[in-house]
């Protein structure tokens, strides 16, 4: 090595090692070059230096400045590199999150399925298919105790399924009832859906304090009457959309006797609360009550139609005394014979008048209050049916009414209107239980036998059976009628 290669090399080696910045000797320049590459690898190239500087021709300044390129290059080439790979890593990620997701999506999705499956309200609903009735037993076994009844078409929710004997029974629970069943006697899941709606009543429950009953589903429509809060309807349609979007349900309030008579029309959804009404399990302990409930109503009815012919006995014992005091007294003289003569008069046309108005009070036919009790029995079971006046197969309104009041001697015409222009009108104020109300929209077309206490007895529509309801249920009775009082 020459002198002069020695000497840069040492120079140079001693500047390295306490900065990065080193002198450059070339051309007679004076000058610093700075360097960021690491001083090992200046180091290597000063060693290259020394063995291809002197021959290649070239100056520290270029032999640094191609070493420090060269280190450059590779940083940014391994940096470049590295970038890449995080860029790699991070779509990689970003592809495994957004499969996660996906797959996160999905799982919601499946529990959302499942929750709305299992809340359905039919999921757990079993509806009975039985002949009559079936029993409901403390143990899946038929030898269990009975603890109430189901009938056809009743419903009941399933608590739990075991096995029993001779297979799957349903732990169940109808009304009041918890017990075990056969589940050959149920249809369940989709089954009971198709079916829940033929076997139940749909109805609805008034929450306003008067609403409009509308002709049309419309705000802007007719008001055909204004019904009582807490009244309740059997519904025709639900979710009918006016043109402005407000929801309305389509109800039936009373069936007219004349097949078009019919008391119907639309409510605001937003003040009626829609339900299934289904027929439930009775329990022992209810069924014994409601036996005793009709003999109570059988005494009742009893002990008022035996009251009305003491009543009416003794006012025929009055009359009679009256018409003999009469006929003894006329020859006695000509002023108290006419005095007589006027008072059994009077006497005589009151009568008369109460016995062409349907009153039986005469004929020992029974009381309001006896007709009251009477209708009270048939709630709940005896059917509507139009054209009807059976009290074993089943009425309609006034055919109900006609047969109440002929099992007490009082005879009525089977027309609502006509039983309306018969009897004696009366004020709300007179109104007494077994006394008959009367409803309709530009002319009666139905009839109800009051009970007392603000409520009626009455064949509502055939979608309920005989029920009893507030006095009010369809907007204000038109006309209130006694042939008892």
């Amino acid at each position: 090595m020459t002198k002069r290669k020695k000497v840069l090399a040492a120079t140079l080696t001693a500047v390295l090692t306490t900065a990065n910045t080193i002198p450059v000797l070339a051309a007679g320049n004076d000058t610093t070059l700075s360097t960021d590459s690491a001083v090992a690898g200046i180091a290597f190239n000063i060693s290259a230096y020394n063995e291809n500087a002197g021959s290649n021709g070239k100056g520290v300044a270029e032999v640094l400045n191609a070493a420090t390129n060269a280190t450059k290059e590779e940083t940014a080439a391994k940096e470049t590199e590295a970038k890449k790979k995080t860029e790699k890593a991070a779509e990689s990620e970003t592809a495994k999150e957004s499969e996660a997701a996906k797959d996160s999506k999905a799982a919601k999705e499946d529990t959302q399925k499942e929750t709305e499956k299992e809340t359905s309200p039919y999921e757990n609903i079993a509806i009975t298919q039985v002949s009559n009735y079936v029993n409901i037993r403390k143990k899946p076994n038929t030898d269990s105790e009975i603890l109430g009844k189901i009938y056809d078409n009743a419903a009941a929710t399933i608590l739990k399924t075991v096995n029993g004997e001779d297979g799957k029974w349903y732990y169940i629970k109808s009304g009041s009832v918890k017990g075990y069943m056969k589940a050959e006697y149920f249809v369940t899941g989709e089954d009971a859906e198709k079916i829940a709606k033929k076997v139940g009543n749909v109805l609805c429950k008034t929450t306003a304090t008067t609403l409009r009953l509308r002709e049309k589903p419309s705000t802007k429509s007719t008001t055909v009457d204004l019904l009582a809060e807490g009244s309740v309807y059997s519904v025709l349609k639900e979710n009918v959309k006016s043109k402005d979007g407000t929801s309305f349900i389509q109800v039936l309030v009373s069936e007219g006797e004349d097949g078009e008579g019919d008391v119907k029309g639309y409510i605001s959804a937003d003040y009626a609360d829609v339900y299934v009404e289904f027929e439930k399990a009775i329990s022992i302990e209810e069924e014994k009550a409601e036996l005793e409930r009709q003999a109570e109503l059988k005494r009742q009815e009893e002990e008022a139609a035996a009251a009305a012919a003491a009543e009416a006995a003794e006012k025929s014992s009055a009359s009679s005394s009256s018409s003999s005091s009469s006929s003894s007294s006329s020859g006695s003289s000509k002023k108290s014979s006419g005095s007589s003569s006027s008072s059994s008069s009077g006497s005589s046309k009151k009568s008369s008048g109460s016995s062409s108005s349907g009153s039986s009070s005469s004929g020992g036919s029974g009381t309001g209050a006896a007709i009251a009790a009477k209708a009270q029995q048939y709630t709940g079971w005896l059917p509507y049916v139009w054209g009807g006046s059976s009290l074993s197969s089943g009425a309609d309104c006034s055919g109900f009414t006609m047969s109440i009041y002929s099992a007490y001697g009082i005879s009525l015409p089977h027309s609502s209107a006509a039983q309306a222009n018969g009897g004696r009108s009366i004020s709300r104020s007179e109104l007494q239980p077994g006394d008959l109300v009367f409803y309709g929209s530009g002319g009666i077309s139905h009839v109800a036998i009051y009970i007392g206490g603000g409520q009626i007895c009455h064949e509502a529509n055939s979608r309920r059976d005989c029920t009893i309801d507030s006095i009010g249920y369809c907007g204000t009775p038109v006309k209130y009628v006694t042939y008892t009082h």
